[in-house]
């Protein structure tokens, strides 16, 4: 049994499926006495495969948890919140300064462990900074461990990097995060850039074959097992893996051209077909049925 839902509810949701799963439930009510109806037919249920809304709600649910905080959140190009922040805490901070008019290059490292009677943290803040005038760049990496008395915590590690140029602040970063709040965990990699690529050496040289740009992917090469695919936008064609005119086995659409090739299984011959023209052709290739215009 799934699940027994007492009155006046009339629902029941299920949680943690995979996109686009199916099941076939069934129903009966039972009163209080325990006396039970018959079961109801079979009724199929399937849960949501629609990208768009998963792509929303899956990224609304990871920017509101922690990893996703820490991946939003700006390098301070002013250093003096953790200033403050380790003088009221105690930290350590080393820092290593040089300035010449406009011109400033800076490390800090703020090292930061706390103990409450209800939360541990130890964290740890490095950043290489340097300022030209009103533009600036930063390179910051900060590592963090927090567990509470209520068995909530979090791990995470993010690396920023950032520019600020003629006012304008741009910022690329990776967070890795694992977390646990009120009994559930969840884990997390995400990357923050306008671009993500991912290169293979070749030749002597480096060659893109993944990439996301802009909110795109594009993919060089890819073998996948099962697709769910609500739009197909093809350029040149669609094939059958065993496709072979020479041996005449498989399957082609020519895109471009709207030409059809179908084959058979041993000798059962072949069908081409166009927008104009279709052709049916035993096994030997002799052509046995034409129809259409030519």
């Amino acid at each position: 049994m799934l699940a027994d839902i007492p009155y006046p509810q009339k629902t029941y949701t299920m949680q943690g499926l995979s996109a686009g799963a199916a099941f076939y439930f069934r129903a009966r009510l039972v009163d209080k006495s325990g006396n039970q109806s018959p079961w109801t037919d079979f009724i199929r249920g399937e849960s949501s495969n629609d990208t768009s809304w998963i792509l929303k709600a899956a990224g609304d649910q990871f920017l509101s948890a922690e990893t996703g905080k820490r991946l939003q959140s700006q390098i301070d190009f002013t250093n003096e919140a953790a200033l403050e922040n380790a003088a009221l805490t105690g930290a350590v901070v080393q820092r290593q300064l040089k300035e010449n008019g406009e011109m400033r290059a800076e490390i800090l490292e703020v090292r930061t462990t706390q103990l409450t009677d209800r939360q541990a943290l130890a964290e740890k803040l490095e950043k290489v900074q340097v300022d030209v005038g009103e533009n600036a760049a930063a390179v910051q990496t900060k590592a963090t461990a927090v567990f509470d008395i209520d068995g909530n915590g979090y791990g995470i590690y993010d690396i920023g990097a950032g520019v600020k140029y003629k006012g304008q602040f741009y910022q690329a970063g990776v967070a890795v995060g694992a977390e646990v709040k009120n009994g559930k965990v969840e884990t997390h990699f995400a990357v923050r850039a306008n671009q993500f690529t991912v290169v293979n050496p070749s030749n002597d040289k480096l060659e893109s074959v993944f990439m996301i740009k802009n909110g795109q992917v594009f993919i060089r090469d890819a073998f996948i097992d099962m697709a769910n695919i609500r739009q197909l936008v093809v350029g040149d064609e669609i094939k059958s893996a065993n496709f072979d005119p020479r041996n005449k086995t498989g399957f082609r659409l020519d895109m471009k051209t709207g030409e059809e090739v179908r084959y058979g299984r041993g000798r059962s011959g072949y069908w081409v077909e166009t927008n104009n023209l279709k052709q049916l052709f035993d096994n030997n290739g002799r052509l046995r049925i034409r129809m259409g215009f030519w």
